[in-house]
């Protein structure tokens, strides 16, 4: 029995250690996560202090810390040309200024969320330091919000600053009087202002130079001259005492108001706190050749910095004059030039070899002369493809033709025809194609004509006036088009289908502030212009929208151009104004929908809607 019971025991134990060693997660576990930010228990000057003459500065907190990403994070305002040094060690942060100190100057810096605990990283958000060689700080703040001028998107992280000197070329050559960054949501506060007046900028600065001298770089300026002031609101505030008391004073019941009393209380309002600046990036008009490349075997591509007015002179190296033929393709803007080389014998050549001499303008206009060489490296073969089907495609050599038909065709749409090599088009030869529409049972020939749309043939239009859900074919005969290396376009026809007016949606706006310079765009979910019209008269029309969820927006074309322009600070042009319309639009097949708008009606930043808008913490 007393065995019995020494095993049983020597097994009640084993099982209870095994249980003790697996639940171990359940016992005492350090006690709650961390979530308190680093305390400040000193400062070396003290914050807020003056007559200060070190550059150096010392912060000691409650608990071991460390400084992350100074450079994007600490903004040092004046700002510095020399970074300064910022280290921790421990329970301190330690700041030394490379600059040296102005008299009579406040200083600022503002750790933002640079400053963390080293256990779990919690932030010490907005703390900022500030001291002055003078005898007293500078107290004076300017506040407002910078967007994107074109799709009024707040842009986060863009240097703000003042200038005390008001010569335009302040901008362009001396850095700012005082800085910050803009947040997530494009605020910004410039603090510690000296009184005066000011001109006030963003800025991108990618040369960290803290003025205007790159021209990619983004901007904002306003011609306005700024006061910054600050004037003290005075608040009265009534407390109510609920006591009674007996004889000798002692409260006995607390339930019945028995004083009232007054306090007084201060608001420091600090003006102007309502600044909208228009962030843009200017047109570039300086000119420099950007990037070369050969994609094909026929065609080298040049790309500019912008258009270029006077074209450039090529003269190839390793092949003779002679092959060295093409035909000159310039973009819209002149900006991108292609060669389409039309000699086999120089498509054969790996490498091109070619000396290239075009106008090149820093401060001044020049000649340049580079020697490009254009390398072609073709594709690797596809082993998977058969021999006789390898040798079937290249006999035919057919020059392939794309289009836009369809069976879901829109009625308002032209048909495209498109090449990837320029194309000509066999002249005065009708018999070649036709378009045809179907009529019961029949096919009824329609007059139409293919026209050509650029100068190399790349792409061709048909237009045509289309019948609601209704069949059309367009039938095109062989060698109707031929490549400009001799392949031609085989026999081919193509179905149409176009869709029912019960598919579509009419949005119509009308513009209660109509001016005639408006140009109206229809948006997608993504912000994305999917329709634009100029504003002909008060009442403008969209016709033949699919149904679904829209928003709008226009911009002021001032030049009559029809697209919308940005900026030029030496000019000083602001980008064409753009309004939102305020609403998402819910349009329903075979709907009409019309909207008043009035641009106006509500301030710039309250236009565009909140599922449109993309900050600085939203991609």
């Amino acid at each position: 029995m007393k065995q019995t019971f020494k095993i049983l025991s020597l097994v009640a134990f084993c099982i209870l250690t095994i249980l003790g060693c697996a639940n171990r997660g359940s016992g005492p576990q350090g006690g709650p996560k961390d979530i308190t930010p680093p305390q400040l228990l000193k400062c070396t000057p003290e914050n807020g202090a003056t007559n200060v003459s070190s550059n150096k500065i010392q912060l000691t907190f409650d608990e071991i810390v460390l400084v992350q990403s100074t450079f994007e994070k600490v903004i040092i305002s004046p700002p510095q040309t020399s970074m300064a040094i910022i280290k921790a060690a421990g329970h301190k942060v330690n700041v030394e200024l490379q600059d040296t100190l102005k008299p009579n100057t406040t200083y600022t810096i503002d750790f933002t969320t640079a400053i963390v605990d080293n256990n779990e990283r919690n932030e010490l958000d907005g703390f900022t330091f500030s001291f002055a060689t003078g005898d007293f700080i500078d107290t004076l703040k300017l506040s407002g919000t910078i967007v994107d001028a074109e799709t009024l998107n707040p842009i986060p992280n863009l240097i703000v600053g003042i200038h005390s000197n008001l010569n335009d070329t302040a901008f362009t050559s001396i850095p700012f009087d005082r800085i910050t960054k803009t947040d997530d949501k494009g605020n910004f506060t410039i603090s510690n202002i000296k009184e005066g007046v000011y001109h006030i900028f963003a800025l991108s600065d990618i040369g960290n130079n803290y003025y205007f001298d790159i021209p990619t770089e983004q901007i904002a300026f306003d011609d306005s001259i700024y006061t910054p002031i600050c004037t003290t609101e005075i608040v009265y505030d009534t407390i109510s005492h609920y006591a009674i008391i007996d004889s000798v004073n002692n409260i006995v019941d607390s339930t019945q108001l028995i004083i009232d009393s007054i306090t007084t209380n201060y608001n420091h309002i600090y003006t102007p706190n309502d600044i909208v600046l228009f962030a843009f990036t200017e047109k570039n008009t300086r000119q420099y050749l950007s990037k070369s490349e050969r994609k094909e075997p026929y065609k080298l591509t040049l790309e500019f910095g912008t258009s270029c007015d006077t074209l450039p002179i090529l003269k190839p190296l390793n092949i003779a004059d002679s092959i060295f033929t093409y035909l000159l393709q310039t973009s819209t803007n002149r900006d991108t030039l292609t060669y389409w080389l039309t000699d086999t014998l120089a498509w054969r050549q790996d490498t091109l070899q070619i000396e290239t001499t075009y106008q090149k303008q820093d401060d001044s206009i020049y000649w340049q002369t580079d020697t490009i060489s254009f390398i072609y490296r073709a594709p690797k073969a596809n082993k998977s493809k058969k021999k006789k089907d390898t040798e079937k495609e290249n006999a035919t050599q057919y020059h392939p033709i794309k289009t836009n038909t369809s069976t879901s065709f829109d009625v308002y749409a032209p048909i495209n025809i498109t090449f990837e090599l320029p194309t000509s088009l066999t002249p005065n030869d009708t018999t070649k194609y036709l378009l045809q529409e179907k009529v019961d049972t029949n096919w009824v020939d329609l007059d139409t004509e293919i026209i050509k749309e650029d100068s190399m043939g790349l792409f061709y239009k048909i237009r045509h006036e289309w019948k609601p859900a209704t069949e059309y074919q367009l039938i095109i005969d062989s060698a109707l088009f031929t490549s400009f290396v001799g392949n031609v376009t085989k026999k081919d026809a193509f179905k149409i289908k176009t869709k029912s007016l019960e598919e579509y949606s009419v949005l119509i706006f009308e513009l209660t502030n109509f001016t005639g310079k408006e140009v109206i765009q229809i948006l997608n979910k993504d912000d994305k212009v999917i329709r634009q019209q100029p504003a002909i008269e008060a009442k403008t029309k969209f016709e033949y929208i699919k149904p679904d969820t829209y928003y709008a927006r226009l911009f002021i074309d001032e030049n009559g151009n029809g697209i919308w322009d940005t900026g030029k600070y030496n000019e000083k042009i602001q980008p064409e104004k753009v309004y939102y319309f305020p609403y998402d639009i819910e349009l329903r097949a075979f709907w009409d929908v019309e909207e008043i708008w009035d641009i106006n009606e509500l301030p710039i930043l309250e236009q565009k809607p909140q599922e449109l808008i993309k900050t600085g913490n939203k991609k």
